[in-house]
């Protein structure tokens, strides 16, 4: 899977998608491949995970950008950008917690993926 250029291969005690048991504290083991290397990291949060600081920073830079539209656009355009930027973010966080439910989780990658095309 790929989400904002970022590849994210996510496995837990379940297998594909992070969906093991996932109970408080436990984390998951996230592998990326990067340049022919593998790269492993155990997160423990959605705010761990790249694709989510990839998200964040990309909402940052868009509020700041969409300063500088016109005025007679802020309640049109520059409203829905912002919102649905910010959206990808929440969706993540969504996701993460409901990563024990494959048809949840999938829901709410396909609803972050919506929202990235959307802004």
């Amino acid at each position: 899977m790929f989400y904002l250029g970022v590849p994210l291969w996510v496995f837990g005690v379940g297998g594909l998608l992070g969906l093991g048991s996932g109970g408080v504290g436990e984390g998951i083991l996230v592998i990326t491949f990067e340049g022919g290397e593998t790269v492993r990291e155990v997160v423990k949060s959605h705010t761990d995970l790249r694709v989510y600081q990839a998200a964040f920073e990309t909402a940052m830079r868009i509020f700041e950008l969409s300063k500088g539209f016109p005025v007679e656009e802020r309640y049109a355009l520059t409203d829905q950008i912002r919102r649905s930027s910010r959206s990808v973010c929440a969706n993540l966080a969504e996701a993460w917690r409901k990563r024990r439910y494959r048809a949840a989780f999938v829901a709410k990658l396909s609803d972050c993926e919506a929202e990235a095309a959307e802004t």
